[in-house]
């Protein structure tokens, strides 16, 4: 894929977890919990499975790692108030 396509994918996938987090926040829900499917084989999912904050905090704030045993640390660029945390990530939050 080009830059530009995997860049518009990425960002398309991003509108459904901020709509989620949006809709729970309307429905006056205060914290939130990141979720990974059973099976999934993404070890930086995992670090973030369970993991519960604030409606306003963000799941992964600029300048974060993530550092899964044995594998190279991704370093968050953006603060993540919801998922996708990266390209091809299945994560998704619901309230805790």
């Amino acid at each position: 894929k080009q830059r530009a396509e995997k860049f518009a994918s990425y960002e398309a996938n991003r509108v459904g977890g901020a709509i989620a987090r949006a809709s729970f926040i309307a429905l006056g829900f205060t914290k939130l919990v990141s979720n990974t499917p059973a099976g999934s084989s993404c070890p930086y999912c995992h670090e973030l499975n369970g993991k519960v904050v604030g409606v306003e905090a963000a799941f992964l704030s600029w300048g974060d790692t993530i550092e899964p045993e044995g594998l190279p640390p991704m370093k968050a660029g953006i603060n993540y108030k919801n998922p996708p945390y990266h390209e091809s990530c299945d994560c998704w939050i619901s309230p805790a």
